[in-house]
Protein backbone atom coordinates (compact mmCIF):
# COMPACT_ATOMS: atom_id res chain seq x y z
CA UNK A 1 0.00 0.00 0.00
CA UNK A 2 2.91 2.31 0.63
CA UNK A 3 4.10 1.68 -2.94
CA UNK A 4 0.62 2.52 -4.23
CA UNK A 5 0.70 5.80 -2.31
CA UNK A 6 4.14 6.62 -3.74
CA UNK A 7 2.96 5.76 -7.24
CA UNK A 8 -0.13 7.94 -6.88
CA UNK A 9 1.96 10.92 -5.82
CA UNK A 10 4.36 10.30 -8.70
CA UNK A 11 1.45 10.19 -11.14
CA UNK A 12 0.17 13.55 -9.92
CA UNK A 13 3.59 15.19 -10.18
CA UNK A 14 4.29 13.71 -13.58
CA UNK A 15 0.93 14.75 -14.94
CA UNK A 16 1.48 18.29 -13.72
CA UNK A 17 4.86 18.48 -15.46
CA UNK A 18 3.79 16.91 -18.73
CA UNK A 19 0.29 18.26 -19.23
CA UNK A 20 0.22 21.72 -17.75
CA UNK A 21 1.91 24.38 -15.71
CA UNK A 22 1.07 25.50 -12.19
CA UNK A 23 2.23 28.57 -10.30
CA UNK A 24 1.95 28.65 -6.51
CA UNK A 25 -1.26 30.27 -5.27
CA UNK A 26 -0.41 32.99 -2.79
CA UNK A 27 -3.80 34.42 -1.94
CA UNK A 28 -2.77 37.74 -3.55
CA UNK A 29 -5.40 38.68 -6.14
CA UNK A 30 -2.95 39.94 -8.77
CA UNK A 31 -1.17 36.59 -8.92
CA UNK A 32 -2.45 34.29 -11.68
CA UNK A 33 -2.20 30.51 -11.73
CA UNK A 34 -2.72 28.54 -14.93
CA UNK A 35 -4.09 25.07 -14.30
CA UNK A 36 -3.16 22.24 -16.58
CA UNK A 37 -3.95 18.71 -15.45
CA UNK A 38 -2.38 19.61 -12.13
CA UNK A 39 -3.23 19.70 -8.44
CA UNK A 40 -2.04 22.63 -6.35
CA UNK A 41 -2.05 22.59 -2.50
CA UNK A 42 -3.68 25.77 -1.23
CA UNK A 43 -1.15 26.56 1.49
CA UNK A 44 -2.00 30.25 1.50
CA UNK A 45 -1.41 32.66 3.02
CA UNK A 46 -5.04 32.51 4.16
CA UNK A 47 -7.01 35.21 5.93
CA UNK A 48 -8.27 33.89 9.27
CA UNK A 49 -10.63 34.99 12.02
CA UNK A 50 -12.30 33.29 14.97
CA UNK A 51 -16.08 33.66 15.26
CA UNK A 52 -18.99 33.03 12.91
CA UNK A 53 -20.84 35.20 10.42
CA UNK A 54 -22.59 33.95 7.24
CA UNK A 55 -21.44 37.14 5.47
CA UNK A 56 -17.85 35.88 5.63
CA UNK A 57 -18.62 33.47 2.77
CA UNK A 58 -19.44 36.42 0.48
CA UNK A 59 -16.59 37.04 -2.01
CA UNK A 60 -17.21 40.80 -1.73
CA UNK A 61 -16.52 40.86 2.02
CA UNK A 62 -13.47 42.90 3.05
CA UNK A 63 -11.14 40.63 5.06
CA UNK A 64 -8.08 42.87 4.85
CA UNK A 65 -8.07 43.33 8.64
CA UNK A 66 -8.01 39.59 9.35
CA UNK A 67 -4.84 37.87 10.48
CA UNK A 68 -2.72 35.90 8.04
CA UNK A 69 -2.21 32.13 8.34
CA UNK A 70 0.26 30.02 6.36
CA UNK A 71 -0.49 26.29 5.98
CA UNK A 72 2.74 25.25 4.26
CA UNK A 73 4.00 22.10 6.06
CA UNK A 74 7.70 21.55 6.81
CA UNK A 75 9.38 18.70 4.90
CA UNK A 76 8.27 15.30 6.13
CA UNK A 77 5.50 16.68 8.36
CA UNK A 78 2.77 14.21 9.36
CA UNK A 79 0.17 13.85 12.09
CA UNK A 80 1.02 12.00 15.32
CA UNK A 81 -1.62 9.30 14.87
CA UNK A 82 -1.71 7.46 11.53
CA UNK A 83 0.88 9.43 9.54
CA UNK A 84 -1.19 11.75 7.32
CA UNK A 85 1.28 13.88 5.36
CA UNK A 86 1.26 17.68 5.16
CA UNK A 87 0.16 18.17 8.78
CA UNK A 88 0.52 21.64 10.35
CA UNK A 89 -0.29 23.15 13.78
CA UNK A 90 -3.79 24.52 14.27
CA UNK A 91 -4.94 27.85 15.65
CA UNK A 92 -4.10 26.74 19.20
CA UNK A 93 -0.42 27.11 18.26
CA UNK A 94 -1.05 30.42 16.49
CA UNK A 95 -2.10 32.58 19.42
CA UNK A 96 -5.55 31.11 20.12
CA UNK A 97 -4.81 28.40 22.70
CA UNK A 98 -7.87 27.16 24.59
CA UNK A 99 -10.29 28.55 21.99
CA UNK A 100 -12.98 26.27 20.55
CA UNK A 101 -15.99 27.09 18.40
CA UNK A 102 -16.10 28.59 14.91
CA UNK A 103 -13.30 29.98 12.77
CA UNK A 104 -13.18 31.11 9.14
CA UNK A 105 -10.44 30.92 6.50
CA UNK A 106 -10.59 32.93 3.26
CA UNK A 107 -8.27 32.67 0.24
CA UNK A 108 -8.34 35.03 -2.77
CA UNK A 109 -7.36 33.37 -6.04
CA UNK A 110 -7.00 34.43 -9.66
CA UNK A 111 -6.70 31.41 -11.88
CA UNK A 112 -7.08 30.26 -15.44
CA UNK A 113 -7.80 26.76 -16.65
CA UNK A 114 -5.76 25.92 -19.74
CA UNK A 115 -7.71 22.71 -20.41
CA UNK A 116 -11.35 21.82 -20.96
CA UNK A 117 -11.31 19.63 -17.86
CA UNK A 118 -13.62 20.72 -15.05
CA UNK A 119 -12.24 21.87 -11.71
CA UNK A 120 -12.42 20.05 -8.38
CA UNK A 121 -11.28 20.57 -4.82
CA UNK A 122 -9.89 17.98 -2.41
CA UNK A 123 -11.10 19.10 1.01
CA UNK A 124 -8.72 19.21 3.98
CA UNK A 125 -8.21 15.56 5.05
CA UNK A 126 -7.52 16.69 8.62
CA UNK A 127 -9.37 19.44 10.51
CA UNK A 128 -10.60 20.11 14.03
CA UNK A 129 -13.45 19.16 14.07
CA UNK A 130 -15.90 19.77 11.14
CA UNK A 131 -15.87 22.13 8.18
CA UNK A 132 -17.81 23.64 5.28
CA UNK A 133 -16.27 24.90 2.02
CA UNK A 134 -17.67 27.85 0.03
CA UNK A 135 -16.69 28.67 -3.56
CA UNK A 136 -17.49 32.32 -4.37
CA UNK A 137 -20.18 32.31 -1.70
CA UNK A 138 -21.84 29.01 -2.69
CA UNK A 139 -21.61 25.94 -0.47
CA UNK A 140 -19.31 23.46 -2.19
CA UNK A 141 -19.35 20.67 0.40
CA UNK A 142 -18.78 19.76 4.04
CA UNK A 143 -17.59 17.16 6.50
CA UNK A 144 -20.05 16.74 9.35
CA UNK A 145 -23.63 17.96 9.67
CA UNK A 146 -24.15 21.70 10.15
CA UNK A 147 -27.94 21.49 10.30
CA UNK A 148 -27.69 21.06 14.07
CA UNK A 149 -26.27 23.40 16.71
CA UNK A 150 -23.57 22.48 17.51
CA UNK A 151 -22.72 20.60 14.30
CA UNK A 152 -22.64 16.82 14.29
CA UNK A 153 -18.99 15.74 14.27
CA UNK A 154 -17.89 12.57 12.49
CA UNK A 155 -14.44 11.36 11.46
CA UNK A 156 -12.65 13.69 9.05
CA UNK A 157 -12.16 11.86 5.76
CA UNK A 158 -10.80 12.76 2.31
CA UNK A 159 -13.45 14.49 0.20
CA UNK A 160 -13.58 15.37 -3.48
CA UNK A 161 -15.81 18.33 -4.29
CA UNK A 162 -16.57 18.92 -8.00
CA UNK A 163 -16.72 22.63 -8.84
CA UNK A 164 -19.68 23.65 -10.99
CA UNK A 165 -20.15 27.23 -9.75
CA UNK A 166 -18.06 29.87 -11.49
CA UNK A 167 -16.33 27.26 -13.65
CA UNK A 168 -13.22 28.53 -15.40
CA UNK A 169 -12.41 27.79 -18.98
CA UNK A 170 -9.75 28.97 -21.42
CA UNK A 171 -6.83 31.23 -20.69
CA UNK A 172 -8.85 34.14 -19.28
CA UNK A 173 -8.19 34.54 -15.55
CA UNK A 174 -11.05 34.56 -13.05
CA UNK A 175 -11.13 35.90 -9.51
CA UNK A 176 -12.22 33.34 -6.91
CA UNK A 177 -12.73 33.52 -3.14
CA UNK A 178 -12.50 30.18 -1.34
CA UNK A 179 -13.88 30.27 2.23
CA UNK A 180 -13.67 27.46 4.79
CA UNK A 181 -15.88 27.53 7.89
CA UNK A 182 -14.51 25.32 10.68
CA UNK A 183 -16.14 24.29 13.95
CA UNK A 184 -13.84 22.98 16.67
CA UNK A 185 -15.50 20.83 19.34
CA UNK A 186 -14.54 21.42 22.99
CA UNK A 187 -13.22 17.87 23.33
CA UNK A 188 -10.45 18.63 20.81
CA UNK A 189 -8.97 21.17 23.22
CA UNK A 190 -6.93 18.29 24.62
CA UNK A 191 -4.52 18.96 21.76
CA UNK A 192 -2.77 22.22 22.67
CA UNK A 193 -1.99 22.80 18.98
CA UNK A 194 -5.46 21.90 17.75
CA UNK A 195 -8.00 24.01 15.93
CA UNK A 196 -9.00 24.61 12.33
CA UNK A 197 -7.47 23.15 9.19
CA UNK A 198 -4.49 20.86 9.85
CA UNK A 199 -3.87 19.89 6.22
CA UNK A 200 -4.47 22.37 3.40
CA UNK A 201 -7.08 21.65 0.72
CA UNK A 202 -5.94 21.04 -2.85
CA UNK A 203 -7.31 22.66 -6.02
CA UNK A 204 -6.96 21.42 -9.57
CA UNK A 205 -8.62 19.86 -12.55
CA UNK A 206 -10.84 16.86 -11.99
CA UNK A 207 -8.22 14.44 -13.32
CA UNK A 208 -5.48 15.95 -11.17
CA UNK A 209 -7.57 16.06 -7.99
CA UNK A 210 -8.68 12.45 -8.46
CA UNK A 211 -5.08 11.35 -7.98
CA UNK A 212 -4.72 13.47 -4.83
CA UNK A 213 -8.02 12.13 -3.47
CA UNK A 214 -6.91 8.53 -4.12
CA UNK A 215 -3.57 9.14 -2.42
CA UNK A 216 -5.29 10.62 0.65
CA UNK A 217 -7.58 7.61 0.94
CA UNK A 218 -4.61 5.25 0.63
CA UNK A 219 -3.00 7.02 3.60
CA UNK A 220 -6.25 6.78 5.58
CA UNK A 221 -6.80 3.09 4.79
CA UNK A 222 -3.16 2.26 5.46
CA UNK A 223 -3.31 3.97 8.85
CA UNK A 224 -6.07 1.69 10.17
CA UNK A 225 -5.58 -1.60 8.31
CA UNK A 226 -3.59 -2.97 11.26
CA UNK A 227 -6.69 -2.54 13.45
CA UNK A 228 -8.71 -4.77 11.10
CA UNK A 229 -5.96 -7.39 10.91
CA UNK A 230 -5.68 -7.51 14.70
CA UNK A 231 -9.47 -7.71 15.08
CA UNK A 232 -9.41 -10.79 12.84
CA UNK A 233 -6.56 -12.18 14.95
CA UNK A 234 -8.52 -11.75 18.18
CA UNK A 235 -11.55 -13.45 16.59
CA UNK A 236 -9.39 -16.39 15.49
CA UNK A 237 -7.86 -16.86 18.95
CA UNK A 238 -11.29 -16.49 20.56
CA UNK A 239 -12.48 -19.44 18.48
CA UNK A 240 -9.29 -21.40 19.27
CA UNK A 241 -9.63 -20.88 23.03
CA UNK A 242 -13.34 -21.75 22.88
CA UNK A 243 -12.45 -24.95 20.99
CA UNK A 244 -9.86 -25.77 23.65
CA UNK A 245 -12.50 -25.43 26.33
CA UNK A 246 -14.88 -27.69 24.43
CA UNK A 247 -12.21 -30.36 24.04
CA UNK A 248 -11.35 -30.24 27.74
CA UNK A 249 -15.04 -29.99 28.78
CA UNK A 250 -14.42 -26.93 30.93
CA UNK A 251 -15.85 -23.40 31.19
CA UNK A 252 -12.69 -21.88 32.67
CA UNK A 253 -11.78 -20.31 29.31
CA UNK A 254 -15.10 -18.54 28.74
CA UNK A 255 -13.92 -15.23 30.23
CA UNK A 256 -10.78 -15.28 28.11
CA UNK A 257 -12.98 -15.81 25.05
CA UNK A 258 -15.03 -12.78 26.06
CA UNK A 259 -11.86 -10.74 26.59
CA UNK A 260 -10.52 -11.66 23.15
CA UNK A 261 -13.84 -10.86 21.49
CA UNK A 262 -14.28 -7.51 23.24
CA UNK A 263 -10.70 -6.44 22.51
CA UNK A 264 -11.13 -7.36 18.85
CA UNK A 265 -14.38 -5.38 18.68
CA UNK A 266 -12.65 -2.36 20.22
CA UNK A 267 -9.82 -2.49 17.67
CA UNK A 268 -12.24 -2.99 14.77
CA UNK A 269 -14.38 -0.04 15.80
CA UNK A 270 -11.34 2.24 15.40
CA UNK A 271 -11.26 1.42 11.69
CA UNK A 272 -15.05 1.55 11.32
CA UNK A 273 -15.06 5.06 12.77
CA UNK A 274 -12.17 6.26 10.56
CA UNK A 275 -13.31 4.65 7.30
CA UNK A 276 -17.04 5.35 7.57
CA UNK A 277 -19.10 8.18 9.00
CA UNK A 278 -21.70 5.90 10.53
CA UNK A 279 -20.73 6.90 14.08
CA UNK A 280 -20.56 10.44 15.37
CA UNK A 281 -17.68 11.28 17.73
CA UNK A 282 -19.91 11.06 20.87
CA UNK A 283 -21.36 7.72 19.71
CA UNK A 284 -17.89 6.35 19.00
CA UNK A 285 -16.69 7.33 22.46
CA UNK A 286 -19.73 5.75 24.13
CA UNK A 287 -19.29 2.48 22.22
CA UNK A 288 -15.49 2.25 22.35
CA UNK A 289 -14.42 4.14 25.47
CA UNK A 290 -17.60 3.76 27.49
CA UNK A 291 -18.35 0.08 26.83
CA UNK A 292 -15.82 -1.98 24.87
CA UNK A 293 -12.65 -0.68 26.54
CA UNK A 294 -13.72 -1.07 30.20
CA UNK A 295 -15.49 -4.37 29.55
CA UNK A 296 -12.44 -5.84 27.81
CA UNK A 297 -10.18 -4.86 30.71
CA UNK A 298 -12.63 -6.43 33.17
CA UNK A 299 -12.89 -9.60 31.10
CA UNK A 300 -9.09 -9.97 30.90
CA UNK A 301 -8.72 -9.65 34.68
CA UNK A 302 -11.44 -12.22 35.37
CA UNK A 303 -10.11 -14.46 32.59
CA UNK A 304 -6.62 -14.61 34.09
CA UNK A 305 -8.08 -15.29 37.56
CA UNK A 306 -10.24 -18.15 36.25
CA UNK A 307 -7.16 -19.58 34.56
CA UNK A 308 -5.59 -19.75 38.03
CA UNK A 309 -8.77 -21.21 39.59
CA UNK A 310 -9.30 -18.20 41.87
CA UNK A 311 -12.89 -18.36 43.11
CA UNK A 312 -12.82 -16.23 46.25
CA UNK A 313 -16.37 -14.98 46.80
CA UNK A 314 -15.35 -11.69 48.45
CA UNK A 315 -12.95 -10.83 45.64
CA UNK A 316 -15.64 -11.71 43.09
CA UNK A 317 -18.17 -9.38 44.76
CA UNK A 318 -15.65 -6.55 45.00
CA UNK A 319 -14.71 -7.05 41.38
CA UNK A 320 -18.36 -6.94 40.29
CA UNK A 321 -18.89 -3.62 42.09
CA UNK A 322 -15.72 -2.14 40.63
CA UNK A 323 -16.64 -3.27 37.11
CA UNK A 324 -20.07 -1.64 37.36
CA UNK A 325 -18.45 1.53 38.67
CA UNK A 326 -15.90 1.53 35.85
CA UNK A 327 -18.45 1.04 33.06
CA UNK A 328 -20.81 3.61 34.58
CA UNK A 329 -18.07 6.21 35.02
CA UNK A 330 -16.75 5.59 31.50
CA UNK A 331 -20.21 5.95 29.96
CA UNK A 332 -20.93 9.18 31.80
CA UNK A 333 -17.42 10.48 31.15
CA UNK A 334 -17.78 9.89 27.40
CA UNK A 335 -20.52 12.53 27.27
CA UNK A 336 -19.03 15.77 25.90
CA UNK A 337 -20.41 18.03 28.65
CA UNK A 338 -19.03 15.82 31.46
CA UNK A 339 -15.73 14.84 29.88
CA UNK A 340 -13.65 17.21 31.99
CA UNK A 341 -15.32 16.31 35.30
CA UNK A 342 -12.67 15.95 38.00
CA UNK A 343 -14.85 13.56 40.01
CA UNK A 344 -15.28 11.19 37.07
CA UNK A 345 -11.58 11.36 36.30
CA UNK A 346 -10.73 10.38 39.88
CA UNK A 347 -13.26 7.54 39.79
CA UNK A 348 -11.94 6.09 36.53
CA UNK A 349 -8.31 6.48 37.66
CA UNK A 350 -9.04 4.71 40.96
CA UNK A 351 -10.81 1.83 39.24
CA UNK A 352 -8.01 1.39 36.72
CA UNK A 353 -5.51 1.37 39.59
CA UNK A 354 -7.54 -1.48 41.13
CA UNK A 355 -7.28 -3.42 37.85
CA UNK A 356 -3.56 -2.71 37.59
CA UNK A 357 -2.88 -3.94 41.13
CA UNK A 358 -5.09 -6.99 40.54
CA UNK A 359 -3.20 -7.83 37.34
CA UNK A 360 0.14 -7.54 39.15
CA UNK A 361 -1.13 -9.87 41.90
CA UNK A 362 -2.37 -12.37 39.33
CA UNK A 363 0.98 -12.22 37.56
CA UNK A 364 2.73 -12.93 40.87
CA UNK A 365 0.46 -15.92 41.54
CA UNK A 366 1.05 -17.19 38.02
CA UNK A 367 4.82 -17.03 38.52
CA UNK A 368 4.52 -19.04 41.74
CA UNK A 369 2.11 -21.59 40.27
CA UNK A 370 3.05 -25.01 38.98
CA UNK A 371 1.44 -24.36 35.63
CA UNK A 372 3.29 -26.17 32.88
CA UNK A 373 3.48 -23.10 30.61
CA UNK A 374 3.66 -20.39 33.25
CA UNK A 375 6.59 -18.56 31.62
CA UNK A 376 4.73 -18.19 28.33
CA UNK A 377 1.51 -17.24 30.14
CA UNK A 378 3.37 -14.52 32.06
CA UNK A 379 4.52 -13.07 28.75
CA UNK A 380 0.93 -13.14 27.48
CA UNK A 381 -0.34 -11.29 30.57
CA UNK A 382 2.36 -8.61 30.18
CA UNK A 383 1.67 -8.12 26.46
CA UNK A 384 -2.07 -7.76 26.99
CA UNK A 385 -1.44 -5.33 29.84
CA UNK A 386 0.69 -3.14 27.56
CA UNK A 387 -2.39 -2.66 25.38
CA UNK A 388 -4.93 -2.41 28.19
CA UNK A 389 -2.96 0.05 30.34
CA UNK A 390 -1.82 2.34 27.52
CA UNK A 391 -2.74 5.62 29.34
CA UNK A 392 -0.72 4.65 32.40
CA UNK A 393 2.33 3.78 30.28
CA UNK A 394 2.05 7.08 28.41
CA UNK A 395 1.84 8.93 31.72
CA UNK A 396 5.26 7.63 32.75
CA UNK A 397 6.82 8.58 29.43
CA UNK A 398 6.80 5.29 27.52
CA UNK A 399 6.66 6.08 23.76
CA UNK A 400 3.19 5.41 22.40
CA UNK A 401 3.53 5.37 18.62
CA UNK A 402 6.13 4.85 15.91
CA UNK A 403 6.02 5.50 12.15
CA UNK A 404 7.53 2.64 10.13
CA UNK A 405 7.01 3.29 6.39
CA UNK A 406 5.40 6.65 7.31
CA UNK A 407 2.44 4.89 8.91
CA UNK A 408 1.59 5.20 12.59
CA UNK A 409 1.75 1.95 14.55
CA UNK A 410 0.89 2.20 18.23
CA UNK A 411 2.57 0.52 21.19
CA UNK A 412 -0.59 -1.55 21.74
CA UNK A 413 -0.55 -2.79 18.14
CA UNK A 414 3.06 -3.95 18.51
CA UNK A 415 2.19 -5.65 21.82
CA UNK A 416 -0.84 -7.44 20.37
CA UNK A 417 1.19 -8.63 17.37
CA UNK A 418 3.67 -10.27 19.76
CA UNK A 419 0.73 -11.58 21.80
CA UNK A 420 -0.59 -13.41 18.74
CA UNK A 421 2.77 -15.11 18.20
CA UNK A 422 3.07 -16.21 21.83
CA UNK A 423 -0.59 -17.25 22.02
CA UNK A 424 -0.16 -19.38 18.90
CA UNK A 425 2.82 -21.14 20.50
CA UNK A 426 0.92 -21.68 23.76
CA UNK A 427 -2.21 -23.04 22.07
CA UNK A 428 -0.21 -25.26 19.72
CA UNK A 429 1.59 -26.73 22.70
CA UNK A 430 -1.68 -27.30 24.55
CA UNK A 431 -3.35 -29.01 21.60
CA UNK A 432 -0.28 -31.25 21.18
CA UNK A 433 -0.42 -32.09 24.90
CA UNK A 434 -4.10 -33.03 24.58
CA UNK A 435 -3.30 -35.24 21.61
CA UNK A 436 -0.52 -36.95 23.57
CA UNK A 437 -2.84 -37.58 26.53
CA UNK A 438 -5.45 -39.10 24.27
CA UNK A 439 -2.82 -41.27 22.60
CA UNK A 440 -1.57 -42.40 26.00
CA UNK A 441 -5.09 -43.30 27.07
CA UNK A 442 -5.72 -45.27 23.91
CA UNK A 443 -2.44 -47.18 24.34
CA UNK A 444 -3.33 -47.94 27.97
CA UNK A 445 -6.75 -49.27 26.97
CA UNK A 446 -5.26 -51.32 24.15
CA UNK A 447 -2.82 -52.81 26.69
CA UNK A 448 -5.69 -53.90 28.91
CA UNK A 449 -5.15 -51.37 31.68
CA UNK A 450 -8.14 -49.09 32.08
CA UNK A 451 -6.12 -46.04 33.08
CA UNK A 452 -8.25 -42.92 32.71
CA UNK A 453 -6.35 -39.72 32.02
CA UNK A 454 -8.51 -36.81 33.19
CA UNK A 455 -9.28 -34.22 30.45
CA UNK A 456 -9.92 -31.39 32.92
CA UNK A 457 -6.24 -31.02 33.70
CA UNK A 458 -4.32 -27.91 34.66
CA UNK A 459 -4.75 -25.08 32.16
CA UNK A 460 -2.00 -24.71 29.58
Amino acid sequence: MYLLSFAARGFILGTALLCGSAHALTGIVDETATLGKAAIPLNGPWRFRLGDNPAWADPRFDDSEWETVELTPPPGAHDDDVGLSGYVPGWGARGHAGQSGYGWYRLHLRLANSTNDSLALAGPPAADSSYQVFWNGSLLGQDGDFHNTPPKVVSIQPHLFPITQGRTGGEQAQDIVLAVRVWMAPWDLGDAQGGGMRIAPTLGTASGIKGVYTSQWIETLRGYIVEVIEACGFAFFCFSVWLLGRIEHTTRYNWLCAALLLTGAYRLNQAVFAWTQFESVPMFEIVSLGLLYPLSLSAWTVGWSRLLNIRNVYWARAFTVVTILYVGSSLVGSMPLLRSSTTLHIAVTSVRLFYLVSTCCLLYLLIRSKCRSRALLCVLVVLVSVGQFAPELSAIGVPGIWFPFDTGVSRAQFAYALFFICAAVALWGEFLHIAERKATRIESLDGGDAVAIPMKGRAL
